[in-house]
């Protein structure tokens, strides 16, 4: 049985209602699980955000210098126990990959640098073209040690954690 049109105004009125509010009834993610969301890991990067209490208030621009900090003090410690393995190393193969590796992290410090400009320029296409860059200096260096003679690599936290770093930025530039 139809309900008649002018019985059924109530329920058209309730449905606009709900569908204006669906806003705020079905809010979105915060900004952290949107981000978060875009990455491969989303457990490392809600770790990475959520370590930081700076995250409860920020916005996308505050949430991408999050990361840079964060990714760039762990590029710098790596680049400091990239040095001191290969004072330490014997290894002329060793000690080239190691050399390599410093360069990679170079590269990416500069490149987390550089995604700051473009974070306040709100550059995100920029943004996400230095993410990448930067994902892909702890693969390179990782993939150093896979080459012959392949090697148990003294870096592939580090290099892991530079990577998905990389994947947290490219997902504040999406």
């Amino acid at each position: 049985m139809a309900i008649p049109i002018c019985k059924s105004y109530p329920y058209i009125y309730l449905l606009i209602l709900l569908l204006s509010m669906g806003g705020t009834l079905f809010a979105s993610a915060t900004p952290v699980e949107d981000v978060c969301h875009r990455t491969s890991d989303e457990d490392f990067c809600k770790m990475v955000l959520g370590s930081d209490p700076r995250t409860q208030t920020a916005g996308l621009r505050e949430l991408g210098q999050i990361v840079i900090d964060k990714a760039s003090r762990v590029a710098n410690g790596t680049k400091v126990k990239i040095h001191s393995l290969s004072l330490s190393s014997k290894d002329p193969t060793l000690y080239s990959d190691l050399r390599m590796c410093d360069a990679y992290y170079g590269a990416a410090l500069t490149a987390l640098k550089e995604a700051t400009d473009a974070l306040n320029r709100g550059e995100y296409f920029n943004l996400n073209i230095l993410a990448a860059a930067v994902n892909g200096d702890g693969f390179n260096c990782e993939a150093l040690f896979q080459e012959p003679p392949t090697r148990k690599s003294p870096l592939t936290s580090e290099n892991d954690d530079l990577e998905r770093f990389g994947d947290i930025l490219g997902g504040l530039g999406s």
